[in-house]
């Protein structure tokens, strides 16, 4: 779609421009509830803690690195971590989604009424494309997206966490770019 104005597309960040309230990291952070809630059973408060600080530490020193213009998502680094610092952790796959989705729901924010209205009327004129260096499984993201039924509204939605490019490399902005047509 092109508009009046010859703007081809417009690709937008999902965190601080779409999505508020996200990345809710840090000791203040009930993890544990979150956790128990994705069906996780073995770690305590203690454990979770630092298995969510050395991931946030790995991932944060992957996004950082400019040499390269790739990223593995969340899931690569804590199957890392938790094969070197938690063995026990690792061989059971129910923990591992569990810590995932608790991962996923804390990068996760919500999008205000005003927000969902302007990115409506917008995709009327503009091909909207969701470019977004998302370090975890974009499930919660996703489901937000629907339930506001804000699908329609974006010619595509690129996470780092799936296409392992991050921004702000052109490689990803390429990517959207091909997806918007």
């Amino acid at each position: 779609m092109s508009s009046k104005t010859g703007l081809a597309c417009i690709i937008l960040d999902l965190m601080n421009t779409i999505m508020y309230g996200e990345d809710r990291f840090g000791p203040e952070q009930d993890y544990l509830a979150t956790y128990r809630a994705m069906g996780g059973r073995i770690c305590d408060a203690h454990e979770l803690n630092e298995i969510i600080a050395g991931l946030l530490q790995s991932l944060e020193a992957d996004y950082r690195d400019e040499s390269r213009h790739t990223v593995k998502p969340a899931w690569w680094h804590l199957n890392r971590l938790l094969a070197r610092e938690h063995p026990g952790i690792a061989e059971k796959t129910t923990e591992r989604i569990a810590l995932n989705l608790a991962f996923a729901w804390h990068e996760t924010g919500y999008i205000d009424k005003d927000v969902a209205h302007a990115l409506r009327r917008l995709s009327h004129s503009y091909s909207i494309v969701i470019l977004s260096n998302l370090w975890g499984a974009p499930f919660f993201c996703e489901r937000i997206i629907r339930k506001l039924e804000l699908s329609e509204c974006f010619q595509a939605r690129l996470y780092s966490s799936e296409w392992q490019l991050k921004k702000p490399h052109t490689a990803f902005y390429r990517a959207a770019l091909k997806k918007a047509g």
